[in-house]
């Protein structure tokens, strides 16, 4: 086998201030110019995504938070009216509305406070909250109660009697039994 050696071919730069060493300097130059512009735009790409993903993150969370308020119960109040309690009904009156809430309706009743009454009843398929406020809070809540929810446990425990009421009736010379 004869092999020959091939000198390596020398690299000839072009002298200085040529015509063909400025080409190659501003080729040179506008590829870098345009590799800077690629990775800025990159990065600008890579920055705008991350912005419109925050800006969809705050959006949902934003719509999700008026979604939430808007599902909570807001209290209306209504102007004040007469309020009548049979063994089978709750009739709430006023100027504007006359409302009969069979005692059967009741899904849930409390006693709040001392003069306030909360329900919950359903009404052709649909769940109404009302909170009244009145005097005869407790008597209201201790017959509903007593005719929808015997083993209500504030019906169970006494705690539907305003505060002192035994030392009240011992006062009064009556007897009753301790409840609490």
């Amino acid at each position: 086998m004869i092999a020959t050696l091939t000198p390596p071919t020398p690299v000839v730069l072009p002298a200085r201030g040529s015509w063909r060493r400025e080409i190659q300097r501003a080729r040179t130059a506008a590829n870098a110019a345009a590799y800077n512009a690629r990775q800025r735009n990159q990065q600008l790409a890579a920055q705008m995504m991350w912005a419109a993903a925050e800006a969809a993150r705050a959006a949902n969370a934003a719509a999700a938070a008026a979604r939430e308020q808007a599902m909570a119960p807001r209290w209306l109040p209504e102007p004040s009216g007469r309020v009548t309690l049979t063994d089978r009904r709750i009739h709430l009156t006023n100027h504007y509305r006359s409302s009969p809430i069979p005692l059967t309706a009741l899904e849930h009743i409390e006693l709040t406070q001392p003069d306030r009454l909360r329900i919950r009843f359903t009404e052709a398929s649909t769940s109404h909250y009302l909170e009244l406020a009145t005097p005869w809070a407790a008597p209201a809540f201790l017959i509903a109660s007593h005719a929808r929810f015997p083993q209500h446990p504030q019906l169970i425990s006494g705690s539907w009697l305003p505060h002192g009421f035994e030392e009240r009736c011992h006062i009064a010379g009556k007897t009753c039994p301790r409840i609490r």
